[in-house]
């Protein structure tokens, strides 16, 4: 799952904006991120509370930290990447303030006013971030009479993608590595499963396996959608035009007979998120495939899915060594380039998604994939 929080760190870099007297660009340690401060508001070494792009603050915060009317949004609460004089700026600092006013943290929740280094270090990031009221934004979802959210199924699991600029030491853990790189699609996450085929036992001895075919269920992010009785949800009549259905039902009955195969992908075009590309129709590209409790490497991936003519996100390079790829580039050049989904309209692609060729598991953040979405894209839509 994406690490998601604000957190306690140190100015490791700070430098004049080239276009603006009154204003410098600053990094904090541990982060590739970039972002716009005052000029000389701070120094290397400062102590401060970094809060990432997409953080929602509660009013309370606001002000607080002397933000009102500073933040993005319709309310004036969302941090997002901007670009402000030619410069890309992602993410906010602010100093650390003594102790926490009650209006923060209401009226003796600890007993003692507390900095927010003290509550840092005492509660983790994660609670942390909960406890100061910031929490993450997430695009609304589409909106539909068609269906009920309800609790996935166990086996499908929440999937989500760690940014490099996180964690910039992934890219260094691949940069020898061969990998798979692939666009990265603006659009909404949709998911749809087969379970295996039912098999009855008694005593431990299998005695029938029915052939009748795998049960279907699809959804979004951490949620399956079940259908309502004489509809059906946009999702499904679209993953029934594309046979996606009866993909992940071939695979959960035959190739990978006994386990449980989930398609992961994203769902673009008209009403959804401006249909940026400019797509004529509704569109689902599949960007993962999990079978049982592994994902296809990328080879297996890319074989089956053609086999299938399954739309997969575009393939930005395939099987090479990532630090041949990027040829003197950095990670956050690379991933800014034109979309080839748009149509029409050239636009540029939201990032790319980089995963080495053989599934590894990294010890910070699982399963071993890396996504890194493009400061100049982000700046360029309100998204």
């Amino acid at each position: 799952m994406s690490t998601f929080v604000v957190t306690y760190r140190n100015i490791s870099k700070v430098w004049n904006h080239p276009n603006a007297d009154r204003l410098d660009l600053a990094q904090v340690d541990g982060l590739s991120y970039q972002f716009v401060v005052g000029r000389d508001e701070y120094k290397i070494g400062d102590e401060v509370l970094y809060f990432p792009v997409d953080s929602v603050l509660c009013k309370s915060l606001i002000s607080e930290l002397g933000l009102e009317g500073r933040l993005s949004g319709k309310d004036k609460n969302r941090i997002k990447t901007v670009r402000l004089r030619g410069e890309i700026s992602q993410g906010l600092v602010a100093k650390p303030i003594t102790a926490f006013g009650k209006n923060v943290l209401g009226p003796d929740i600890y007993g003692i006013a507390k900095s927010f280094k003290e509550l840092f270090i005492e509660q983790g990031a994660v609670e942390f971030t909960r406890v100061i009221g910031v929490t993450k934004y997430d695009p609304p979802p589409i909106m539909s009479h068609a269906g009920n959210l309800v609790h996935m199924p166990d086996e499908v699991g929440v999937y989500d993608i760690e940014g490099a600029d996180q964690f910039p030491e992934i890219i260094e853990e691949l940069m020898d590595q061969r990998v798979s790189i692939t666009e990265k699609v603006e659009g909404t996450n949709f998911w749809i499963s087969a379970a295996p085929c039912d098999k009855l036992f008694i005593n431990g001895e299998k005695l029938q396996e029915f052939s009748l075919l795998p049960k279907i269920s699809f959804g979004q992010r951490h949620h399956e959608i079940q259908p309502i009785e004489g509809v059906e949800h946009s999702f499904l009549r679209l993953a029934k035009e594309l046979k996606l259905d009866r993909f992940v039902s071939i695979l959960a009955s035959d190739m990978f007979k006994g386990h449980r195969v989930t398609a992961r992908g994203e769902y673009a075009g008209p009403g959804v998120q401006g249909n940026i590309y400019k797509l004529p129709t509704n569109q689902i590209y599949i960007f993962d495939i999990k079978v049982g409790e592994r994902y296809l490497s990328p080879e297996e991936f890319v074989t089956i899915t053609s086999l299938h003519g399954v739309r997969i996100p575009p393939i930005v390079a395939h099987d090479v060594v990532l630090k041949d790829f990027l040829n003197g580039r950095t990670i956050r050049e690379v991933s800014t380039g034109p979309s080839v989904i748009s149509v029409g309209k050239a636009i540029l692609r939201e990032g790319i998604v980089i995963k080495p060729m053989t599934e590894q598991r990294n010890q910070k953040i699982g399963r071993l994939f890396i996504k890194q979405r493009s400061p100049e894209y982000l700046a360029e839509n309100d998204l």
